[in-house]
């Protein structure tokens, strides 16, 4: 993982774009993606799992420099961040097959193991009620924090829009997220 930030991650990232530029009300950096839009099911049948849990990986780790570089440049002492999912596109054929449950057994475990308490709030949004049934069975390999920590929201944006706008500006969420601000996607450097 030493070198991960060092790695070319642009065709990655131009399929499965992050965004680390939201901050909320205090400035704390937020990583949000898209997750429906990752086609774990693709990945694990055409071999690139180990890719995927890979980039996952980068993104946690970009997350985390990213947390550190506002704090630096802020003179705030964050040492979490926010995470903000939106599962829009999510499909139980696409992220729930036998066959990708080990890549979500992995996402839970390396940041369980590698980033522990490194996010104030991870909110998920637009969850269809098979995801909030898979969550369920992932759930017990959540540390008691992150369990803690975990908001999911399903598709009435009414409830997570008000939710997210108590916590972040809305001329600071893009779209996809319920804000005003366009979407900027991450750079490979």
């Amino acid at each position: 993982m030493d070198n991960i930030l060092q790695e070319d991650w642009s065709s990655w990232i131009r399929k499965y774009p992050i965004s680390l530029n939201i901050r909320d009300f205090e400035g704390r950096p937020t990583m949000s993606t898209v997750i429906g839009r990752i086609d774990f099911r693709k990945h694990v049948l055409n071999g690139k799992k180990d890719e995927l849990d890979r980039y996952i990986l980068y993104c946690y780790e970009r997350s985390l420099y990213n947390i550190h570089h506002v704090s630096k440049l802020s003179g705030k002492e964050f040492v979490d961040g926010y995470l903000l999912l939106n599962l829009f596109g999510y499909t139980p054929q696409r992220h729930a097959c036998l066959a990708c449950m080990p890549s979500w057994v992995k996402l839970i475990q390396n940041y369980e193991r590698h980033y522990p308490q490194s996010v104030t709030r991870i909110i998920m949004i637009n969850t269809p009620k098979i995801f909030q049934q898979l969550f369920q069975i992932l759930k017990p390999l959540l540390t008691p924090h992150t369990a803690k920590a975990v908001r999911v929201y399903d598709v009435n944006k009414e409830e997570w829009k008000r939710e997210l706008l108590r916590i972040f500006p809305e001329n600071n969420l893009p779209p996809e997220f319920g804000g005003t601000r366009p979407h900027v996607r991450v750079t490979t450097k």
